[in-house]
């Protein structure tokens, strides 16, 4: 597995998923909440421009409506009386352009009538853009908002219709026409704050005519603005509504302005959480490599522990601890034993140990414990033990001096009984000497046969073998040139009369008697042997540097 996937990683892991996936969710937070106060301001001027709308149109309509209301009281008003009233009401404060008095729905009456001369005369039943709006007010009796609306006398306009009923003597109400006021568009949009340069939004208006289901696409602003996620407000009319749509000139995809320092926050934060959790896992996965390991220590311990009990108890070792400097000796069960003393793990001291010493090993024991605490380090003795019931029995002890941290002076050994071991070894002892010693005997016999096989026994001279090997050996070894080898035989003048007058006896005498003068007259270095019943031979080596003596002594 790598290390990457390790278990211990897996708490780390997680934190680190739920660090990011929480920092990814603060970050969507702080986009949203930027957007939503983005969309708070957006929608704050919209509202700022829709009420400045509503105020305007509302303020240029009431002033027509006076004017409708004279109408309805002077039907037959002349032109004059129509400008004159219209004068006061353009007069005010308004965006109206212009006003128009339709009786029975044909432009009769104008205000100004400077450059809106083309207008006189228009039957609206007859116009085919603007007849609508007016049947509507007509059929509707309400006021009718249209527009925007191409004029006639050139230019667009929003158009409030305004129809006038005038009262019968018999309390009918009976359709005079309608008065239209002409809305200056630039005017309103300008008054009412939607041409404003500063403005950080982009603004679109719907529903012409004040009709919902004229559709999103807009007379006023991009169409773009409306299909781009836009804040929307409602402009209320005193005949339908205006949608208002509004997105930032920017978008809505403002990053926001700290979001640097919340995403560092958040990593500062991420890496509080992350990193002691991977170092804690880290730490985790040590310990538990510490604990199994020292569980397969434990086991191994175990195991050589049984093994080491095994071979103790196998081999009848025992295992002692003497601290010498509280004077405690721990003896084990099988120390016990070899010592005749009771199992009954009573504290020993070096009493119990030295009173058991056999009383000729006493003094080398103790000396060479002594040697081994002070000089050397290391125990070895081989002593004797002499039992309560009077048993001797050979001890082999090892042992090796150690000093704890707190100072305290410790030897730890072994002993084991050798009584076996020293009895073989005398078995041995024994053996090996009767073994030599018969082998000297087989030696002294070889050499008597070798001696006897190579020597005339009455003689006692070399016989007829030895010289044969002699000459091999000579004639093997090449001689060097300064050396010549002269053969001596020798027999013995009328032995044979000897033999047969005096009888065997003296033959013999005299056989002995020659060899003893061929012995005195001889050189150490030359070589006797009987070769025969009275014939014997020399072997000389000659000197070549000096022949005459050699010749001399052959001749004496």
């Amino acid at each position: 597995m790598s290390a990457i996937f390790r278990p211990t990683n897996i708490p780390a892991a997680i934190a680190f998923l739920v660090a990011l996936c929480g920092g990814l969710f603060a970050d969507y937070q702080n986009r949203e909440i930027v957007r939503e106060r983005l969309r708070s301001d957006v929608l704050s001027q919209v509202g700022l421009i829709r009420a400045r709308l509503e105020g305007n149109i509302n303020r240029d309509i009431d002033l027509v409506r006076g004017l409708v209301a004279t109408i309805a009281t002077e039907p037959n008003m002349s032109q004059h009386r129509f400008a004159s009233l219209s004068a006061n009401i353009l007069g005010s404060r308004s965006q109206i352009r212009n006003i128009a008095g339709a009786p029975d729905l044909v432009v009769r009456l104008l205000y100004p009538l400077a450059g809106n001369e083309k207008a006189l005369g228009l039957d609206y039943r007859n116009n085919e853009r603007q007849r609508e709006s007016v049947f509507r007010a007509r059929d509707t009796g309400e006021l009718v908002l249209a527009g925007p609306v191409d004029l006639v006398q050139g230019g667009q306009a929003f158009i409030a219709r305004i129809p006038v009923f005038v009262a019968t003597p018999h309390g009918e109400r009976l359709f005079w026409g309608v008065v239209s006021a002409v809305i200056d568009l630039q005017r309103l949009y300008a008054d009412s704050g939607l041409l404003d340069p500063d403005l950080k939004i982009d603004l679109a208006i719907s529903g012409a005519d004040g009709l919902r289901e004229t559709g999103k696409m807009p007379f006023f602003g991009d169409p773009a603005t409306v299909a781009g996620n836009p804040v929307t407000a409602e402009v209320r009319l005193p005949s339908g509504s205006w949608t208002i749509s509004a997105v930032p000139k920017a978008g809505w995809d403002i990053p926001p302005a700290d979001r640097w320092l919340l995403r560092a926050l958040m990593l500062v934060g991420g890496a509080i959480i992350f990193f002691p959790i991977l170092i804690t896992g880290r730490l985790i996965e040590e310990r538990q490599r510490n604990i199994g390991e020292l569980r397969k220590r434990e086991v191994e311990l175990q195991r050589l522990s049984r093994r080491l009990g095994l071979a103790l108890e196998t081999s009848k070792v025992g295992v002692w601890e003497y601290n010498i400097t509280n004077d405690v000796l721990v003896w084990d069960e099988r120390m016990n034993e070899l010592y005749g003393l009771p199992a009954d793990k009573s504290r020993r001291s070096y009493a119990d140990w030295r009173d058991a010493l056999h009383p000729d090993d006493l003094e080398r024991a103790e000396e060479d414990f002594r040697r081994a605490i002070e000089v050397t380090g290391q125990y070895h003795s081989d002593y004797r033990l002499k039992l309560p019931d009077g048993t001797v029995r050979h001890i082999r002890a090892i042992g090796a001096f150690y000093e704890d941290v707190d100072g305290t002076s410790t030897i730890v050994g072994v002993n084991w009984d050798v009584s076996a071991d020293v009895a073989l070894n005398d078995d041995l002892r024994r053996a090996k000497n009767l073994t030599e010693a018969r082998n000297a005997e087989l030696l002294v016999a070889k050499a008597r046969i070798e001696h006897t096989a190579l020597h005339d026994s009455l003689t006692g001279l070399p016989n007829r073998r030895y010289l044969d090997q002699k000459l091999e050996l000579r004639a093997a070894l090449r001689a060097d040139e300064s050396r010549r080898t002269a053969l001596l035989h020798i027999d013995l003048d009328r032995f044979k009369q000897i033999n047969d007058t005096l009888g065997h006896a003296a033959g013999d005498a005299m056989l002995v008697h020659a060899a003893r003068i061929l012995r005195l007259n001889v050189r150490s270095t030359d070589f006797i042997a009987r070769v025969g019943g009275d014939e014997f031979v020399v072997l000389c080596w000659m000197d070549n540097d000096n022949p005459d003596d050699d010749a001399g002594y052959l001749a004496g």
